[in-house]
């Protein structure tokens, strides 16, 4: 591979994008003449060479549009061997090529239905959706996705997700929880987080409404949050994010006021192998504030050494935050 391949190569992230345009066309080939398409498309060559790797894959190439990329009929890849397959076939291939995306185990050719999306810890990931929307997983979550007729549905199933939804009347976008509730907007911005019994909703634009046939609350406008936990909904404002109409775990920092040292802690552990612990339960409710990158622990806990006193001890894949000793005599 010469180097100018290797500088088109495309990442991970932008072949899982690539399968979710090839299914949207192959669903419906109208999706090949959208603008936001050709705008994502026409923005990086890696795009384009991406959308040609899938497309083969999935062997679907012959039913594109012939001006949409210059498939050639055949291509030889020194990553991948491309051959005449089955439908299933080609369905695993794609699976092993694209790991963010998997399809139904019990109907691998039912490509527009069930699909899936999911990070691991640490990592936060961006995809386009078919309709131009933007959908965001923090770490650790896993996500469905449905887009069929005038339906525009995510189904969270672990984690948290930020949604920047395209504007479409006609095509109400849903969020919804396998408990029972759902959260709607035409267009808009805003986060849900689903944890064990527990759900918080937050908008950054626009206005989303609240589906439960358990409970009614009147639709949260941009600014406010909104907690539901033990049967119980507490409404919250937004504290003001570092970059305007984006929660600060977008980008992988934040921002603490006066945050309970646990509470701090709680948040960089949901992105690191390597766990913090609190050695002595005074440090636990002491409150700290700053920026930090949740991806920068040993800066956070420098600073935890300075602002409390405290002393950080390491051991294994662990680090633990104690009281400093005092020496025998004092």
């Amino acid at each position: 591979m010469t180097t100018s391949n290797r500088e088109h190569a495309p990442s991970q992230h932008q072949l899982s994008e690539a399968t979710l345009w090839v299914l949207a066309i192959d669903e419906n080939p109208q999706e090949a003449n959208a603008e936001s398409f050709r705008q994502w498309l026409n923005s990086d060559v890696a795009h384009q060479r991406a959308f040609e790797e899938v497309a083969h894959t999935f062997l679907v190439a012959g039913s594109l549009p012939k001006n949409l990329l210059p498939l050639p009929e055949k291509q030889t890849h020194r990553r991948f061997q491309w051959k005449k397959m089955s439908g299933v076939a080609a369905m695993a291939a794609a699976v092993v090529m694209c790991l963010f995306v998997t399809m139904p185990e019990k109907n691998p050719m039912a490509m527009n239905t069930a699909n899936r999306l999911q990070t691991t810890i640490g990592d936060v990931s961006h995809v386009s959706l078919p309709d131009g929307s933007n959908l965001t997983l923090d770490t650790s979550t896993r996500v469905e996705w449905q887009f069929e007729g005038e339906k525009r549905a995510i189904t969270l199933l672990q984690g948290r997700v930020f949604a920047d939804v395209k504007p479409n009347p006609q095509r109400p976008f849903f969020v919804s929880l396998d408990e029972g509730f759902s959260f709607t907007a035409l267009g808009t911005a805003y986060t849900v987080e689903k944890r064990e019994r527990q759900w918080t909703l937050e908008v950054y634009e626009g206005t989303v409404g609240i589906q439960s046939a358990m409970l009614y609350h009147a639709p949260v406008e941009a600014g406010w949050g909104l907690t539901y936990q033990g049967g119980k909904l507490k409404k919250y404002r937004l504290k003001t994010p570092l970059k305007a109409g984006i929660p600060d775990w977008q980008h992988k920092h934040i921002v603490l006021d006066h945050t309970p040292l646990q509470t701090a802690i709680d948040s960089f552990n949901r992105y690191q192998q390597k766990t913090i612990r609190i050695g002595d339960n005074e440090l636990a409710h002491l409150s700290l504030s700053g920026t930090f990158s949740l991806s920068n622990p040993e800066a956070f806990l420098k600073s935890v050494e300075t602002l409390t006193g405290a002393q950080v001890s390491q051991e294994g894949d662990q680090w633990t935050i104690s009281l400093p000793r005092t020496t025998q005599g004092d």
